[in-house]
């Protein structure tokens, strides 16, 4: 291979696999839930939800919200993906609870508050070189 193919090449490679390495996290967060009704029987069949972002666990102004319509199993279990509809343009610098909406109903109560899962500390850390050692 002469010289001027294998530089085309290698450029070719550090540009393919640059765009790897600068990858966005994915803007979604996965929520499962168990959808029942009064007398505590899961409920089945299609439902519109609403699920809103708070910063406030009771009472406030939604900072994110979307709708989805949820196909609870036999169970009345489910699992979305929070901003596959609307997108989460949230920093999440700050604490957040999900409240979510069946339908025309009143939202549920309580909130569930929004946490890191515990790699997500190691890569708080591992983003920046100044804390890496920290």
């Amino acid at each position: 291979m002469s010289e001027r193919k294998l530089l085309k090449a290698v450029v070719f490679a550090v540009f393919l696999f640059s765009g790897i390495v600068y990858a966005g996290v994915p803007r979604l967060i996965n929520f499962q839930g168990k959808l029942t009704d009064s007398g505590n029987r899961p409920v089945t069949g299609t439902k519109s939800m609403t699920f809103g972002i708070y910063t406030q666990a009771s009472g406030g102004t939604t900072q994110w919200s979307e709708t989805q319509n949820v196909t609870p199993d036999s169970y009345g279990l489910y699992s979305i993906m929070l901003g596959a509809v609307t997108a989460l343009n949230l920093d999440f610098d700050t604490d957040y609870w999900l409240g979510v909406k069946v339908g025309s109903d009143s939202e549920m109560t309580p909130r569930y508050r929004i946490v890191s899962s515990a790699y997500a500390f190691y890569a708080m850390k591992s983003g920046t070189a100044a804390y890496a050692d920290s």
